[in-house]
């Protein structure tokens, strides 16, 4: 991207946009060029969610399980889009709850009864099965919420750099990953203060 074009788009000064491109090529976010900046070699893009939900099923069905039993009758729980998002779904089966989601694939599920599903309106993504728009977003369903949020991600997740960002990691009140996370990025993220469990060690206490 030319610093030009961002100042023109966004309506503000040539210093904001090269401040702002600095500060997100010191987050590793991408790298900065003469007049602009242009995306890392190896940043994450999103791929399809058919081969999202074909990857690591083993290890996103245990973050799911792990996930749902944190979740108690009675409650309503914000369910972005995302197949590891979709195990949680899958895993409340014999619950009462209410599940707000923007994830279309859920439509896809045999779900229980018990669960009252609300489903988000917006802009249908194939990429991701989901509904985008400014009602869906994963920043309003998490301005909106009171409880707690909770990232759910498997280990090929950790480390790496996204296209995007949701939310600052103080926001974060947990994330659950399974066995094979990488042990230098899990004591990373447990350094600066995020509470962090493993789903295949069910039984085990928060690690910080």
């Amino acid at each position: 991207v030319s610093a030009d074009e961002q100042a023109s788009e966004f309506g503000v000064s040539r210093i904001t946009i090269r401040r702002d491109l600095q500060a997100l090529a010191q987050d590793g976010l991408l790298e900065r060029t003469r007049g602009g900046a242009r995306c890392l070699p190896d940043a994450r893009l999103e791929t399809l969610f058919e081969s999202k939900d074909r990857s690591a099923r083993r290890q996103k069905a245990q973050i799911g399980r792990h996930v749902a039993a944190l979740i108690e009758d009675d409650q309503t729980v914000f369910l972005n889009g995302g197949s590891t998002t979709l195990e949680v779904l899958r895993h409340l089966q014999g619950r009462r709850v209410r599940v707000v989601t923007n994830n279309a694939a859920c439509l896809g599920l045999d779900l229980d009864p018990a669960i009252e599903l609300i489903l988000l309106g917006g802009e249908y993504r194939r990429q991701s099965r989901s509904l985008v728009g400014p009602l869906t977003v994963n920043q309003a369903m998490i301005a909106n919420t009171s409880g707690k949020v909770v990232i759910v991600a498997d280990h090929r997740k950790l480390g790496s750099v996204s296209s995007f960002l949701t939310c600052p990691l103080e926001r974060v009140d947990l994330l659950v990953t399974d066995a094979r996370a990488p042990a230098a990025v899990c004591d990373e993220l447990a350094a600066a203060g995020l509470v962090l469990q493993r789903a295949a060690q069910v039984a085990a206490t928060d690690q910080r």
